[in-house]
């Protein structure tokens, strides 16, 4: 029989001191008995509690550090799907905590009733906490107005420690060339960039996407970005930036995101208002294996009169964070 044992970070204290007392009350987390086994190996003030990292929704590859208590006296270990983290203790009633690192909520239990010379194998099941961050990295923004254009743009950027080039001051006064060359202070620029510490915009899997073989990265980029319609200088920008990332991996998941939905990386408002902004992130991710994914349909921009552009992305880790 499988036990569930269940607990909030409110009914008991924090014994590893790793996130503010707010986030701590949120906190719920599971520890399941999946086995108990006599082992006469063992001495009969001896029991061994044996406890196997679970992510369900993807298998467990690597090593992961676990910083653990039992009984309220903490240590660490670095265990794997082959090497789990085992206990040698004495036989009666214990108290775990674990924690993996910040992305994930605690484990905390109840008391683990063990007998005498037994093995016990519990699975941990770490809940994702609602917000870990990553880098929303290289949104570049550029504007094309239909004749040369003094313009001023500003982002509500929705995260931490933005950057911004070239230096924003409230914003970004400029003059626009049809062209797409941005003057400020007798400065020419092709674009403009910013980027920003960001909640992640994918935990699981997406319903639609693509899985992209290292050698296959390029040729699919130029592919779906002319199918959006960005230019062959938007294109070079976008994929001499992401290219190198993305081959050093045997596979990637690839996920866009477009217009609207991108407002929950910032939000861009500009005067005199463009006819259209179009905005294309892409989200991707390392993959051990393909999953079950429906390719994913891509809408084309209509690039007629003033229009603005912009691409960005994350890398995200969809398979379970070191």
């Amino acid at each position: 029989m499988i036990r569930s044992i269940l607990m909030t970070a409110a009914m008991v204290g924090s014994l590893i001191n790793t996130a503010s007392a707010e986030v701590e009350l949120k906190r719920v987390s599971s520890c399941q008995l999946h086995n108990s086994t006599v082992d006469n190996n063992l001495k009969s003030e001896e029991a061994v509690y044996e406890f196997q990292l679970q992510f369900p929704n993807f298998p467990m590859s690597g090593a992961y550090y676990l910083q653990y208590s039992i009984d309220g006296k903490s240590t660490s270990a670095t265990i794997s799907k082959k090497n789990p983290l085992k206990i040698l203790t004495t036989p009666g009633n214990h108290v775990f905590q674990f924690y993996l690192n910040e992305y994930y909520f605690e484990i905390y239990t109840d008391s683990l009733l063990i007998a005498p010379k037994h093995h016990d194998v519990y699975y941990l099941y770490f809940s994702e906490a609602e917000y870990y961050p990553v880098m929303t990295e290289k949104p570049v923004i550029y504007v094309y107005p239909d004749k040369k254009t003094d313009i001023s743009l500003s982002l509500d950027i929705k995260g931490d420690r933005p950057f911004y080039y070239p230096a924003y001051n409230n914003g970004w006064k400029f003059s626009a060339d049809p062209s797409g060359l941005l003057t400020i202070n007798e400065n020419n620029y092709n674009y403009l960039f910013w980027d920003a510490q960001q909640p992640a915009a994918l935990k699981e899997l997406p319903k639609s996407g693509f899985y992209v073989a290292s050698e296959n990265v390029v040729p699919f980029l130029e592919e779906k970005l002319t199918k959006i319609g960005l230019t062959s200088k938007e294109q070079a920008d976008f994929i001499t930036y992401w290219g190198p990332r993305l081959v050093q991996n045997k596979l990637n998941m690839i996920h866009f995101v477009f217009n609207e939905t991108c407002n929950q990386f910032a939000e861009i408002s500009v005067s005199p208002s463009p006819d259209h902004i179009y905005r294309v992130y892409m989200i991707w991710s390392k993959a051990d294996q393909p999953g079950k994914i429906t390719p994913q349909e891509l809408p084309t921009f209509d690039r007629n009169g003033y229009h603005i552009i912009e691409w960005g992305g994350q890398e995200v880790t969809l398979n379970g964070r070191p």
